[in-house]
């Protein structure tokens, strides 16, 4: 896991900025490197990733999540969850009925 601001150069006056929000980079099950924004906090940025690491680890172990995982997952944004089911973290089933 990594978190990090990515930077990008301004177009109108040429210098480097840096984004506002953390990313956080991790390897998911199938050993592909995804990035995901998180928050303008690193504390909270640093949370984030690792509930997203523990979903990582319940799907490489082919296990459900556990309780407070499940409760999170409900939590997250639509889209995150969509994404979620799309690299294969969740399954699409359940992503769509929303039972998580």
């Amino acid at each position: 896991m990594r978190l990090f601001k990515p930077k990008y150069r301004d177009k109108k006056t040429g210098k480097t900025k840096t984004v506002s929000k953390w990313w956080t980079e991790l390897r998911d099950h199938l050993q592909i490197v995804r990035r995901f924004p998180a928050f303008t906090d690193k504390t909270q940025s640093k949370k984030f990733a690792e509930k997203i690491e523990k979903l990582v680890v319940c799907r490489e172990n082919s296990e459900p999540p556990d309780r407070e995982l499940s409760q999170w997952l409900e939590s997250v944004p639509a889209k995150l969850r969509d994404r979620f089911g799309e690299i294969g973290l969740l399954a699409r089933a359940k992503v769509a009925a929303g039972n998580l």
